[in-house]
C-alpha cells in the first residue's frame, strides 16, 4: 500500500507542467552515428562521421526525432552498403560540428 501511494505521488507530480516546461524541453537539432561494427576500419570510421541536422529548429518531440533519425540512418546504409551491419545511433540537442 505504502509503494502505490508513493507510486502515485510521484505520477502526480510528474504529470504537473504548464507552459513553463514547454520552453525548458530539449530539442533534438541532430542525428548522430555513435558506433559501427562495419567489417573494415574505413567503413566503420566514415559511419562514425556521419551526423545529419535536423530541419528548421529541431524536433520538440523524442518520438518523432527518433523516428527521422531512424529514416536517416536506413537511407544512409542503403545508399552505401549492399548489406547491413550493426549501427548505433542517437538524436542529439546540438548541432553537428562543422
Amino acid at each position: 500500500m505504502k509503494k502505490a501511494l508513493i507510486l502515485g505521488a510521484c505520477l502526480a507530480l510528474t504529470a504537473c507542467g504548464g507552459s513553463s516546461s514547454d520552453k525548458a524541453s530539449p530539442r533534438y537539432k541532430s542525428c548522430k552515428i555513435v558506433s559501427s561494427h562495419a567489417l573494415y576500419i574505413e567503413d566503420r570510421q566514415h559511419d562514425e562521421g556521419q551526423c545529419w541536422k535536423a530541419k528548421g529548429k529541431g524536433y520538440k518531440d523524442q518520438a518523432e526525432a527518433l523516428e527521422w533519425c531512424e529514416q536517416t540512418v536506413n537511407d544512409y546504409l542503403s545508399s552505401r552498403y549492399l548489406f547491413g551491419h550493426t549501427i548505433t545511433y542517437s538524436i542529439q540537442s546540438e548541432k553537428c560540428p562543422s
